[in-house]
């Protein structure tokens, strides 16, 4: 009867199914093909070939991963079926009824009732919920594991900008001890649904999730009820088209990239306004002489890229070290983005934010070497100096010189200014962490910082006319903005 309806499908590699944030998938298909994520969502699959696919022995051809898949169904109830699930009787009114002694405004629907349809052993990893939970067992059995929300600190999730956002690290079913030596002093709560079961869910409680057999449930979401005002605003950010956490899986960030190769496994990809910039730099040296037009172009072209790179090499392979995940970088004008996934914990991130700024210090010395070297070869001593000659008349030393002023200023500007998202600002952030300042008011101060910062350097770009400048204060202005936007409204901060 409803054969031809279009549902959306979880395509897996085996029966572990981790749910990847769909927003985000964009910038991680950036880098990556789709065969090595950890599970692709097919929107419009017709239930009929579902239900092909699930059968053993099925003929048809893999959709995502060649050596073999398997498939879960996560989709929204179709109109025929809905009407017969009544979100407003009586086994939901403790939630969605006014009470005076629970909540003045009572609770509204979050998302249309799903319907989850998997197969005997399927697998869904740690993970919580944003919103108050039922699900209702309709065939088969599913076992749980639930851990309260004191507990969820010990569980490491990922941040909520990462693709793999409200899913932890830690794994019931095969521990790694060594990373979670607590792990046995963690209590958790296991049940077991049977059909005709529902079990009721609380915000941020973490659930481990394992069909026991071939099995369907359903799952309704509910929210508080937000003032008009709320409900508004939240309707203008999606007519601007701009979801939360997209930031980097924005086409802007991935559809106008190439790909540059990988090293130690790091895929790199360079961003086409780089090309842009390089221009701009080139035009500003352009009638002076050729010499110099050389100069600018390997010294923004090759060395700044490799400059660049090196230092989000620094970030991602300090991410490595604490048992993160790397997913690659991307080289654009206004410096390098390093997609990494590292632990929440202040001293960790200030490890990871720190690497980046130090590659400048080995890279300064190797540059300044061979500028004494090239300074007594030209003048016959060795007290090299920074600053750069006339390209015309020694252009190796014109370049060790600004190879190495180029160190100096990137290293500078991403180590001393506390401006976030810079290096700077995300240490000053960790620090404030480290010293017991509560995570609120370290975002307040960082924000103030970096708006003050990103303000002043917006207003010296326009007396000086530097474009790049001007476009670094106002990414810094932007991105200020969203984090001013979590504080606002609540949101748990993830700096």
């Amino acid at each position: 009867m409803h054969g031809h309806q279009r549902v959306k499908v979880r395509v897996a590699p085996s029966l572990r199914f981790t749910f990847v944030e769909p927003r985000l998938m964009p910038y991680y298909l950036a880098f990556r093909s789709p065969q090595s994520a950890p599970s692709m969502l097919v929107p419009g699959m017709p239930l009929h070939e579902f239900a092909q696919r699930m059968q053993s022995g099925c003929q048809l051809p893999p959709l995502i991963y060649p050596g073999g898949e398997f498939y879960y169904m996560q989709s929204p109830l179709w109109p025929e079926i809905l009407p017969d699930v009544d979100l407003n009787g009586p086994l939901f009114s403790c939630v969605t009824q006014p009470d005076a002694t629970v909540s003045e405004e009572g609770m509204v629907v979050r998302q249309v009732a799903r319907m989850w349809l998997s197969p005997a052993g399927a697998v869904s990893p740690l993970h919580y919920d944003g919103h108050t939970s039922f699900l209702s067992q309709i065939r088969g059995r599913k076992r749980l594991l639930l851990y309260p929300p004191d507990a969820l600190d010990k569980l490491q999730p990922y941040p909520s900008w990462h693709i793999l956002r409200r899913r932890c690290r830690l794994d019931p079913a095969n521990p790694d001890l060594k990373r979670f030596p607590h792990f046995h002093k963690l209590e958790a709560v296991e049940a077991v649904l049977e059909p005709g079961d529902t079990l009721f869910f609380p915000p941020r409680w973490a659930h481990y999730t394992e069909s026991l057999d071939l099995s369907v449930s359903l799952t309704y979401r509910f929210g508080p009820r937000r003032p008009a005002t709320a409900r508004l605003s939240q309707a203008f950010r999606k007519c601007k088209g701009r979801p939360k956490h997209m930031r980097m899986a924005d086409p802007f960030f991935t559809a106008c990239t190439i790909p540059l190769g990988s090293l130690f496994g790091i895929p790199v990809r360079l961003h086409l306004l780089f090309v842009v910039a390089l221009f701009l730099a080139i035009l500003s040296q352009a009638f002076v002489s050729a010499q110099s037009v050389a100069w600018a172009v390997v010294l923004f072209g090759p060395i700044l890229l490799l400059t660049v790179y090196i230092h989000e090499l620094g970030h991602c392979l300090a991410s490595r070290q604490v048992g993160a995940d790397v997913h690659g970088i991307l080289l654009w004008p206004l410096g390098g983005l390093a997609f990494v996934g590292h632990s929440t914990s202040p001293k960790t991130d200030l490890f990871v934010s720190i690497s980046g700024p130090l590659t400048h210090v080995p890279q300064f010395l190797i540059w300044f070497a061979l500028l004494g070297i090239s300074s007594h070869v030209v003048y016959h001593h060795w007290t090299p100096s920074l600053s750069v000659p006339d390209p015309r008349q020694h252009f190796w030393l014109a370049l060790c010189a600004g190879a190495s002023q180029l160190n100096l200023y990137i290293m500078a500007f991403n180590l001393l200014l506390p401006a976030y998202p810079l290096d700077g600002g995300r240490i000053l952030a960790d620090l404030l962490l480290l010293c017991g300042v509560n995570a609120r008011t370290t975002a307040i101060i960082t924000v103030v910082l970096a708006v003050a910062i990103a303000g002043a350097l917006i207003a010296w770009g326009i007396v000086e006319v530097a474009i790049l400048t001007i476009a670094v204060g106002i990414w810094m202005l932007y991105t200020s903005a969203e984090l001013g936007l979590s504080i606002k409204n609540g949101t748990k901060l993830c700096l």
